[in-house]
């Protein structure tokens, strides 16, 4: 839409965020988390996802952080780096789980599946792919 990006017209001629979706992954080897998958919002709008989670049976949340490729020790993805505090998904149990959130800010995040109880002990590794539609 001309002067507007990441938006087009809907079927009644109004103004609607183009939505965008990407698949990423993502583990837990039992020290460390992986993500695979950036995904950089453009516009302020809900964010949806769905994971499978492979490896662990406990009940999980998702959480969104964000990203910062300068990041000291390669810590590049964290909570530190976004732009607003976000509340982690609902707990919900594996290996299928679900999250909403609203108006995300524009800005580069990865997706993190973690433990709903609190850790330490670590849980043993797990992995995930998960379906993220953002605008």
């Amino acid at each position: 839409m001309p002067g507007q990006p990441g938006t087009s017209f809907d079927a009644a001629c109004k103004p609607t965020p183009i939505r965008r979706v990407i698949a990423v992954t993502g583990l837990w080897d039992g020290t460390t988390y992986w993500f695979a998958g950036l995904f950089t919002v453009a516009s302020t709008g809900p964010v949806d996802a769905t994971a499978t989670v492979t490896g662990f049976t406990d009940p999980m949340r998702m959480a969104l952080l964000g990203f910062n490729p300068q990041a000291p020790g390669g810590n590049s993805c964290g909570t530190q780096w976004l732009p607003t505090p976000l509340p982690s998904g609902p707990t919900m149990n594996p290996p299928t789980i679900t999250a909403h959130w609203d108006s995300v800010p524009p800005g580069t995040y990865c997706l993190n599946v973690v433990t709903a109880t609190p850790v330490p002990p670590w849980p043993a590794p797990y992995s995930w792919t998960a379906t993220i539609t953002y605008p």
